[in-house]
């Protein structure tokens, strides 16, 4: 359980970072996403990633530190 409630935050973050307008408020220090489904949303994420043309090995690196920075804060967060 304690697994799956991680994957549905990482679910979230990924979620947030897609999102330019969820970024953008996550930005603005707003924490608190309704996501319907999170393995859905990292799923259509990692798809999208695949079907862009010219994704740049700087861009995924980029987006991964921010996933991981914002994976970070909402585990910090539930305890």
């Amino acid at each position: 359980q304690k697994a799956e409630a991680q994957f549905k935050k990482i679910g979230e973050a990924y979620e947030v970072l897609g999102d330019e307008d969820k970024k953008r408020r996550y930005d603005l220090g707003e924490t608190n996403f309704s996501t319907a489904s999170n393995a859905e949303s990292f799923e259509e994420y990692l798809r999208r990633m695949n079907e862009q043309d010219g994704v740049r090995i700087e861009e995924i690196d980029e987006q991964l530190r921010k996933l991981k920075l914002l994976a970070k804060y909402l585990l910090q967060r539930e305890t």
